[in-house]
Formats: structure tokens, sequence, C-alpha cells
């Protein structure tokens, strides 16, 4: 995906990290995120964020972290973000937790 969305839609030249990164996030419908924008990648200390190669791994790094934070409440992502009210998918909810400014 991060192929065809860097070279694909940008009429002049390649697009950005960010922009690719939000254009999965959107077309996953959430599921896979974040858009690591500048203030995402210093919370992750994810700069090194600017491939595929190195998107999948920040991925990988966010789903540990997941999975350890699921672990410790004994609940998903999933299942608190319905009780809130506000099912989204984990990709998003990450979004948005780090993400807005």
């Amino acid at each position: 995906m991060w192929q065809v969305f860097e070279d694909g839609l940008y009429v002049e030249g390649k697009a950005s990290g960010v922009g690719v990164t939000k254009a999965i996030l959107l077309v996953t419908k959430g599921r896979l995120g974040s858009a690591f924008a500048c203030n995402v990648k210093a919370k992750l200390n994810a700069h090194y964020v600017t491939c595929p190669k190195t998107y999948l791994k920040a991925v990988v790094a966010v789903a540990s972290e997941l999975a350890a934070f699921e672990g410790r409440g004994q609940r998903t992502i999933e299942d608190l973000a319905v009780e809130a009210g506000r099912p989204a998918e984990v990709g998003r909810v990450v979004d948005m937790v780090l993400g807005p400014r």
C-alpha cells in the first residue's frame, strides 16, 4: 500500500510519509495505524519511519505495546471503545491517543 500511495496520488513528486500513513489508516478503516505525523513519531521515538520497511517496524512495535497494555488490563482496545460508546478500530484509537496536539 505504501508504494501505491507514495507514487500514485501526488501529481508532482512523491507523497510524504505522513500522507501515506494517514491514507493507510483511512483505507483500512482505522485497523492499521497510526498516521505517523511528527507528534506521533516523537511520542513513539519513531523518527525513522520513512519507507515501507521502517513503517512495518513501527507498526510491529505499536502492536507489541498494545498487546502488553491489553494483557495488563485484561481487555482489548476494541472492547474499551465499545464500552465508551465510540466503537473504533485499534489504529484509529492509537492515532487519537498519540496524535492530537
